[in-house]
């Protein structure tokens, strides 16, 4: 396994760079922050997509970060509110460490998990 970590892969294009074209290409707005940092944004037609991709050199990775602003219409919000119970119900039922605070204000819905530092399923 020691041969594993020793690879260095030889990268032409910088992850972020290729994030970039295919953000221009499709004519998103994006925000380069930094060499490792692009936020791009996307108008849908029931809400707007806000990504941020972060590139980690030292662990080989890309962090996704996603929030949206969803605008239901008003005769569908008793559906996505069900839908919404049951995506919680599923995902607390299926995490044990999962610590979920959900809130639920007209037409935001919003879900934030945490991690118990001591479960064994992080």
């Amino acid at each position: 396994m020691a041969h594993l970590l020793e690879f260095e892969p030889d990268r032409a294009v910088h992850p972020v760079d290729i994030i970039e074209h295919i953000a221009a290409i499709n004519d998103w707005n994006f925000e380069r922050q930094d060499t490792d940092e692009i936020s791009i944004s996307v108008r849908g037609s029931w809400s707007d997509y806000h990504v941020s991709f972060n590139w980690m050199q030292d662990l080989e990775s890309l962090h996704i970060a996603s929030a949206f602003d969803l605008k239901v219409p008003e005769a569908r919000r008793p559906e996505v509110k069900a839908l919404i119970s049951s995506i919680k119900t599923l995902a607390c039922a299926s995490r044990p460490c999962c610590n979920a605070a959900w809130s639920a204000r007209g037409t935001r819905s919003t879900w934030r998990p945490t991690a118990a530092r001591h479960s064994p399923w992080v």
